[in-house]
């Protein structure tokens, strides 16, 4: 059997899945980014006029667009979670369940900034019981399309402007807002300073967290960042140090 050309390759769009200098990835991030906004304010549209189910549908697909921000920092530094190749991590940033792994990670970050006065405990709480990917790619297949299941009568037909969406939409575009907003764009003179951070820590044989603090000193010193900017993420690393937690390089 003849394997089939995917619709992208029989238009001559190759797939791209090499390193990108600091100009591509400010590009692919500002892509990201201004997607992920306009998808977020066609849900809220659709919100208006009560069309929950899609509304949901496309807050999952905004927060999908967002996501692929994280994964092109990680392919331009080099820095993962785990010893993923740079093949591997084009994979995920196309793949719609890799994109939302960090969704609940992003709300328990800026509900953090937002209500700095929170206990620790229940940002925690707040991060955990957030949807899980696999709940999220559900939500938006049932959001879109017609399907049929299995039933103690034998099929059970789904159609999805019948599914009660109204308070799931309300939760959804509240929180994708906050993360979708919360991103930002970068310069590919700011990307090329993590860029050099994380090849240098590379070639010291240390890992990217602790080359975090000559970054941010660097950052700091451009005035690409600012301290507030960066609080969020040296409260995370507090954190997980009280709780003995370690993360990968």
């Amino acid at each position: 059997m003849v394997k089939q050309v995917s619709s992208l390759r029989s238009l001559g769009l190759a797939p791209y899945f090499g390193i990108l200098t600091p100009k591509d990835a400010a590009t692919a991030i500002q892509a990201a980014r201004l997607n992920a906004l306009d998808l977020l304010s066609s849900a809220k549209l659709l919100h208006d006029q009560k069309h929950f189910n899609h509304s949901t549908a496309l807050c999952v697909l905004a927060l999908e667009e967002a996501g692929k921000v994280q994964i092109l920092m990680s392919i331009l530094t080099g820095v993962t979670g785990t010893d993923q190749s740079c093949e591997s991590l084009w994979r995920a940033y196309r793949r719609h369940t890799a994109k939302t792994e960090r969704f609940n990670f992003a709300i328990e970050i800026r509900a953090g900034v937002h209500f700095p006065e929170m206990e620790e405990e229940k940002l925690t709480e707040i991060g955990a019981s957030g949807p899980t990917p696999e709940d999220l790619d559900a939500i938006k297949q049932l959001g879109l399309y017609s399907d049929c299941f299995k039933s103690p009568e034998g099929v059970a037909v789904h159609l999805p402007c019948n599914l009660d969406c109204s308070e799931r939409s309300r939760v959804l575009l509240g929180e994708a807002t906050v993360v979708i907003t919360s991103l930002r764009d970068y310069t590919p003179d700011e990307l090329e300073v993590w860029a050099r951070h994380a090849a240098e820590a590379r070639a010291k044989g240390i890992s990217f967290r602790a080359a975090m603090k000559p970054l941010y000193l660097e950052l700091l010193e451009k005035r690409y960042i600012t301290e507030e900017q960066w609080s969020p993420i040296w409260n995370y690393l507090a954190k997980i140090e009280q709780q003995g937690t370690s993360i990968n390089d």
